[in-house]
């Protein structure tokens, strides 16, 4: 859990770990990384970029084998590891197909 100087939680929601695969996209669905989730709660995620890479305020979360895009903008980030909160409402995506 987070906290503060004072030790006080500043999460609204606890976190889990969780390991999955998953893609940032860009609003017009655009994957511009591919991203590893290692902690997931009702309100946001934790994940880890392959490189280090500059992030735009507001990004997709699609997970790996999901249809579903979670609309999120990023809390924190440090190198190639940030945090991001959950915004709006999930939105179902045609799957990619190869």
């Amino acid at each position: 859990m987070m906290t503060n100087d004072n030790g006080i939680e500043r999460r609204k929601h606890p976190r889990y770990r969780f390991q999955k695969n998953g893609k940032l996209v860009t609003a017009d669905l655009v994957v511009f990384a591919d991203v590893q989730v290692f902690e997931l709660s009702v309100g946001g995620a934790r994940l880890m970029a392959q490189t280090v890479i500059t992030l735009p305020p507001r990004l997709g979360i699609q997970f790996e084998g999901d249809p579903i895009l979670y609309p999120s903008r990023l809390r924190w980030q440090t190198d190639r590891i940030f945090g991001v909160e959950f915004v709006g409402e999930p939105v179902l995506i045609e799957p990619h197909r190869s």
